[in-house]
């Protein structure tokens, strides 16, 4: 089974995943927020491995780098998300980046819970 076919695979059965596109490897320890909401993207559907591939090469030059990924169903409205991440070891500073992108959770990578942030009306 390729990577592309386990991704979608663990997405639909587990609900996620993040993973790094330099080792290859799926990142199973830290706190996973998207720090680039520019480069999300949303379906109201199932996805399909042609939409990861496509995600991947039009994000490439930022996988290059850090190269972290992630995708997760949102259990309050059924959305999926593609999102370039951040695997941050500290709770506190995932749920502040997360706070200041105005994101709707963090990822507890290890307990595999995920984690809605709080956000006040002030702006």
């Amino acid at each position: 089974m390729s990577n592309v076919d386990m991704l979608v695979n663990k997405l639909r059965t587990d609900g996620g995943f993040t993973f790094d596109y330099n080792t290859q490897e799926l990142v199973t320890k830290g706190f996973a927020v998207s720090a680039n909401p520019e480069l999300e993207w949303v379906y109201d559907r199932e996805v399909t491995w042609e939409d990861l591939v496509a995600f991947v090469s039009m994000n490439i030059e930022f996988l290059n780098g850090d190269g972290v990924f992630g995708a997760w169903v949102d259990t309050e409205t059924g959305k999926t998300y593609f999102d370039v991440v951040t695997v941050l070891d500290s709770e506190e500073h995932a749920l502040d980046l997360a706070v200041y992108h105005k994101e709707i959770a963090i990822f507890d990578l290890a307990s595999g819970d995920e984690i809605r942030v709080e956000h006040s009306e002030i702006s």
